[in-house]
């Protein structure tokens, strides 16, 4: 069975993207089959390693109307993949949740998923509104990441 894991915070900046990419690298070295998405229109993930930033992602595979893990790239550790953001104009960002809302987007991620994959983690956006919520609401478990603050 496929577990689901998102990565949230209410603020950018607090090293999210970081947090899961590491722990989407380490659960693949323990040789788990692990997807990592990004739902993040800033696509951080795919800038993190080099050259997934250029390749089409989730938004263009739905948009397109393909299977969802057709941009699953897959790393140099071959029980880890990323499904990068993709490619959005300005003004699709504001449509998309409510898009991926009314076709399941994310339900039918994690069907696709399920035969593929032990764990998918999500990368979602700051705030806990958008891609963020459907992410909350679809995910078996959250990791709400903090920035460290001296009080």
């Amino acid at each position: 069975m496929t577990r689901s894991l998102v990565f949230c915070s209410q603020k950018g900046g607090v090293g999210k993207t970081s947090v899961a990419l590491n722990t989407a690298f380490a659960l693949a070295r323990r040789d788990l089959r692990t997807l990592l998405v990004d739902l993040d229109p800033q696509g951080s993930i795919g800038m993190s390693i080099q050259g997934v930033d250029a390749t089409r992602g989730v938004h263009d595979a739905f948009v397109a109307g393909d299977a969802l893990l057709s941009a699953a790239v897959t790393t140099r550790l071959p029980t880890l993949s990323l499904l990068p953001f993709g490619h959005i104009t300005p003004l699709e960002v504001d449509d998309l949740p409510r898009l991926a809302r009314e076709s399941a987007l994310l339900t039918r991620l994690l069907s696709e998923a399920s035969t593929h994959y032990a764990l998918v983690l999500f990368d979602a956006p700051a705030g806990i509104g958008g891609m963020t919520r459907l992410a909350l609401e679809s995910a078996d478990h959250a990791v709400a990441v903090v920035q460290c603050e001296p009080l």
